[in-house]
């Protein structure tokens, strides 16, 4: 190929790309149409392609059937287009929010280590959690906690448990009752009896506890003067609903 035929098919395919990318994104164009132009962007197959691809996950349209079927799949299609596909997806996750299908076709196409690994770092090189960051931030929370049967992220759970945001808390602390583990018993107790805890954080760890069915052990007698009226502490130490 001639450097003029490299340099035009180059311009070609931005051009594709644009034009697919409108479409794709375009919220009352009608659902096959966004499909076929995903499935365009995927034969493309380009870097600048699967980033634009990855752009309909960035929202909604009116018919929830429709946005959950065009959804998933641009998800198969990404998963399609295998190892090229994790760069842009690692791109995106970096950079936006609507995080759960990218990520979905990243565990897909790389396996559990290697996207808790993915996941862990870009949670670990936050700068800051303001605005748009801290959405991510917690859908990153969210999303990480499937893979808490790895010890890294487990731990992680842990230091992410201590957060100043609650919503972070809320599931970090869910991420961690994967295994009965007297530091999260200690954890969660810390929370039900501190009095800046919010009654909303409360009734979530207690409910988890309940789930749990988690012996308290020797910290019933601590949290039993702050249980809420819809719950109980029986004599083996363990939260059970009324």
């Amino acid at each position: 190929m001639s450097l003029f035929s490299f340099f035009s098919k180059d311009s070609k395919d931005k051009r594709a790309i644009t034009g697919l990318q409108k479409t794709l994104m375009q919220p009352f164009q009608q659902t096959q149409e966004r499909k076929r132009a995903a499935e365009d962007l995927a034969k493309v197959g380009t870097p600048e392609a699967i980033a634009a691809l990855l752009r309909r996950f960035e929202f909604r349209i009116e018919n929830h059937t429709n946005d959950e079927d065009e959804k998933e799949h641009v998800h198969d299609l990404l998963i399609g287009l295998g190892e090229a596909a994790v760069e842009p997806i690692l791109a995106y996750i970096r950079s936006e929010t609507n995080l759960f299908w990218p990520i979905k076709a990243l565990r897909r196409i790389a396996g559990d280590e290697r996207t808790a690994t993915y996941l862990l770092d870009t949670i670990a090189g936050f700068t800051d959690v303001y605005g748009k960051n801290r959405d991510r931030l917690n859908q990153l929370v969210d999303n990480i906690r499937a893979f808490a049967s790895d010890q890294r992220v487990y731990d992680r759970l842990k230091a992410l448990a201590q957060d100043d945001d609650e919503e972070i808390v809320l599931r970090a602390i869910d991420g961690l009752m994967i295994r009965q583990d007297a530091e999260v018993v200690a954890l969660a107790v810390r929370k039900l009896v501190d009095p800046e805890v919010s009654q909303r954080l409360k009734n979530v760890i207690m409910e988890l506890l309940a789930q749990s069915e988690w012996s308290l052990g020797d910290h019933a007698a601590e949290v039993e003067p702050v249980v809420p009226a819809n719950y109980t502490i029986d004599a083996g130490g363990v939260v059970r609903r009324k």
